[in-house]
């Protein structure tokens, strides 16, 4: 199981790892780039709300670099590392999705968190091998399911959240 862990990198040619990495390296200094800016805009004087979105964005962002980092200094870990990333930054995006659709509810916050939780050890067992990939999927896409079905019965319904959600159910969805 562990054997799956880790990335087939070495099959690989040698044009595909370096696309890899300079595409590693691409997102990485643009991440870098919207960590500096979100965490200069949350200096600004602003209201508790929007400061508290930017250092969610602030914190996501500095996360994922970091991953991407560890991505590029150990390709052959990919998968766990992206997991990682996930397992940190995720939750985070909901809940900045949750106060900008309108949903403050601590509880139901977190129990949208507790679903990405399953959605993503699913998704981790079924790239481990523990759980056969199609199994792993649907079992995956439940909780995703929930999550979304949530958010649009709890959110403020106007146009603006309206479109967010539904750019968040097709990048999500990917």
């Amino acid at each position: 199981i562990l054997q799956n862990l880790v990335y087939p990198y070495s099959k690989y040619t040698m044009v595909n790892k370096i696309i890899l990495n300079k595409s590693f390296e691409v997102s990485l200094i643009m991440l870098m780039t919207a960590t500096l800016v979100t965490a200069l805009r949350g200096l600004d004087n602003i209201t508790d709300i929007h400061k508290l979105k930017l250092q969610l964005s602030t914190a996501v962002t500095f996360i994922a670099s970091c991953h991407y980092y560890l991505m590029i200094t150990a390709p052959t870990k990919i998968v766990t590392y992206r997991y990682l990333d996930w397992f940190f930054t995720t939750p985070l995006l909901l809940i900045d999705l949750c106060l900008t659709t309108g949903i403050t509810n601590k509880y139901t916050i977190m129990q949208l968190v507790g679903y990405n939780i399953i959605m993503l050890i699913a998704g981790f067992l079924g790239e481990v091998g523990i759980l056969n990939k199609p199994l792993a999927c649907v079992l995956g896409f439940i909780p995703l399911i929930l999550i979304f079905r949530d958010i649009n019965r709890l959110m403020i319904h106007n146009n603006e959240n309206i479109k967010l959600l539904r750019v968040f159910i097709g990048v999500w969805s990917m």
